[in-house]
This record gives structure tokens, C-alpha cells and sequence, in this order.
């Protein structure tokens, strides 16, 4: 089964003026849409990776970090960590005090670490930990 393809026609009506900013964020929401959870997160990276190389990665907010779906945790928390204090560890049984600062000092698991931690259910159990110390 093909994903349908965002509309990227847009962008060329953008570069020259004809559609303004609140029009093209109703496209790209309506595109979302079409899209689902795992299109809209493509269309995202493909947004913001336009954007950095248009205006230069500094001056490019960081990309969006959505949460991880439960069926994504699972399989994340079923991974071994390659390197580091918990080498060889399943990252399910990782503190997540040190996945955090991983995610914060790391750039090649820095994405997925956030999407791990920002989903719904692994938030709770953060929030757990900090509550108890």
C-alpha cells in the first residue's frame, strides 16, 4: 500500500507570494491529515529539513519531537544500549534520569530518546520517579 504524497506544489506558490503564512499552515495541517502518524512525522522532518537548509541550521528550531506510540516504546524498550553505563542493558530497564541526559548530550539518539520519553505513558512513570526520588 503507497502513502498519498504531501502536495509540495506549495512551496513554489510560497516563493512567489501567492499564498500567505495562515494559508499554508492550513495546507500543511490538511496534509497532516491525509497523511496519519507515521506520513505526518515524514512531512515534519522534510519541513524542517527544508527549513534548515533554506535559513541555516542555526537559526532552525529543533524539529518537532513527537511522542513515540505505545506499540513504539515497546519495541524501544526491548533494545540494548550499545555503549555507556548501561551497556548491554534493555532500555526498558534503563533509569530514565540517564536516558534524559543522554537525550540532551547525545545527537545520534537524541530524536528517538525524546520520542521514548514524551510518550503519554513513560512521562507517568518519570514523573513517578522524580516524585519519589
Amino acid at each position: 500500500m503507497s502513502m498519498p504524497q504531501p502536495d509540495f506544489q506549495i512551496v513554489e506558490d510560497i516563493r512567489r507570494s501567492v499564498i500567505s503564512s495562515d494559508t499554508l499552515l492550513s495546507l500543511i495541517d490538511e496534509e497532516l491529515g491525509k497523511l496519519g502518524l507515521h506520513g505526518s512525522r515524514i512531512l515534519i522532518n522534510r519541513i524542517h529539513e527544508h527549513m534548515a537548509t533554506r535559513i541555516g541550521r542555526e537559526k532552525c528550531a529543533a524539529p518537532i519531537r513527537l511522542p513515540m506510540t505505545n506499540a513504539e516504546v515497546a519495541e524501544f524498550k526491548e533494545k540494548i544500549m550499545p555503549y555507556g553505563k548501561y551497556a548491554n542493558w534493555k532500555m526498558g530497564e534503563i533509569d530514565l534520569n540517564y536516558l534524559e541526559w543522554l537525550a540532551d548530550s547525545s545527537k545520534e539518539t537524541c530524536e528517538t530518546l525524546w520520542r521514548y520519553l514524551n510518550n503519554p505513558t513513560i512521562k507517568q512513570l518519570r514523573n513517578i520517579e522524580l516524585e519519589t526520588g
